[in-house]
């Protein structure tokens, strides 16, 4: 057995993985139907929530990243922050229905709440070390956890509300939350590798050059698959399906991912790395495309399967990589990662709640699936240089 999987702090740090994604998984993807069945807004409001929302995680989770940073004390306090945030959120939004003060919540309370995942991130980073040539296995494994969540939370929550409701929901969400806070009890603090005492601008510009690149890259991919969260959900409405086939699709895609995700690590050490994303960025353009000739769910459902691998090698892949830049300041290249997604999530999945009131979800499709083809074209041609 790996040396990892008899580390009981190892456990615990999956367990807060795996329930912090799980209520959160089931709350995302029932977004769509959260803002404009239960709220009742138009589409146009998701853009909305998710643009402010997303520019107001980007306001807090630097800072919140660099007081992780600091040492033990710090570093427990931010992951309590963080975990009682994701409590109170849940709590309002059971008792209210009023979409501003939803959103008044969502760029406040829901923004800290959600950038407790790459501090998780980061402390599963740290506790890898311990691991020595597991290292990188481990860092699957926790990734692996998230997908988890992401497989059984959709199904929660599309089975859920469409049998419950949406106070239903919350009422489970908030469970796992308690949860997510009483193992984050448990966890013991790490010592943070040492760095060198850099000002925050002298950090900003170590960023390395490889590192730019990945990001930039990885951000037209993740705009794409931000795209895709929204549209999902809406295209399996226009060929007849609901809240409980929104919520298996995303499910799919999360089950295939876990395998993939445990493995992914034995194919960085097997495969020429640039290689490999020209080839994650190909299955991308090739998903997108496929969904948008879909005509009934059962097709989706059979893309979903491919791409559930695609999300895989690139969320597990494209992080270790992207981690594996700044080595010594794990929390600081993660807030950077963190909100190379939340700019991903404003453009792709911020703005596609206004043309998902104007263009038809099979042509938006298409358009998504030139974003991962561009990045291809930049990995090629920036990244073989270095």
């Amino acid at each position: 057995m790996a040396i990892h999987f008899k580390n009981l702090n190892f456990w615990l740090v999956s367990a807060v993985t795996l329930f912090g994604s799980l209520g959160f998984a089931g709350f995302w993807t029932m977004l769509a139907f959260y803002i404009t069945d239960y709220l009742g807004q138009a589409p146009s409001y998701i853009s909305i929530y998710l643009v402010s929302g997303v520019l107001a995680s980007m306001l807090i989770a630097p800072p919140l990243a660099r007081y992780f940073d600091r040492g033990k004390i710090e570093q427990k306090r931010a992951l309590y922050l963080t975990a009682l945030a994701g409590v109170v959120w849940i709590l309002v939004f059971y008792f209210t229905r009023n979409f501003w003060l939803v959103w008044a919540l969502n760029i406040s309370i829901v923004a800290l709440a959600g950038s407790g995942w790459s501090l998780i991130v980061s402390y599963a980073k740290v506790q890898s070390r311990l691991f020595g040539v597991n290292a990188n296995d481990a860092v699957m494994f926790n990734r692996a956890m998230f997908s988890l969540g992401w497989c059984i939370g959709p199904a929660i929550g599309g089975a859920v509300v469409s049998e419950f409701g949406f106070e239903t929901l919350f009422l489970v969400m908030l469970g796992f939350s308690l949860l997510t806070l009483l193992f984050i009890y448990i966890l013991p603090p790490l010592d943070m590798p040492v760095t060198t005492d850099l000002s925050e601008n002298e950090q900003k510009r170590k960023l390395p050059k490889r590192a730019k690149i990945l990001l930039l890259a990885f951000w037209l991919l993740n705009t794409a698959m931000a795209s895709a969260m929204v549209l999902i959900s809406f295209h399996i409405i226009s060929i007849g399906g609901g809240e409980k086939e929104a919520g298996r699709a995303f499910a799919i895609a999360a089950f295939i991912e876990i395998p993939v995700l445990i493995f992914s690590a034995k194919l960085l050490n097997l495969l020429n790395h640039t290689y490999l994303l020209v080839l994650i960025f190909a299955m991308s353009v090739i998903t997108y495309f496929g969904m948008s000739v879909t005509l009934e769910v059962y097709q989706l459902y059979a893309m979903q399967v491919f791409g559930g691998v695609m999300v895989a090698l690139a969320v597990g892949i494209g992080m270790v990589l992207i981690q594996d830049t700044m080595p010594d300041s794990p929390a600081i290249i993660m807030a950077h990662y963190s909100n190379m997604l939340r700019f991903a999530t404003l453009v792709g999945g911020g703005l596609i709640g206004f043309f998902v009131e104007y263009f038809a979800t099979d042509d938006l499709l298409v358009a998504i699936s030139t974003l991962p083809a561009i990045g291809m074209v930049i990995v090629l041609v920036w990244l073989k240089r270095l």
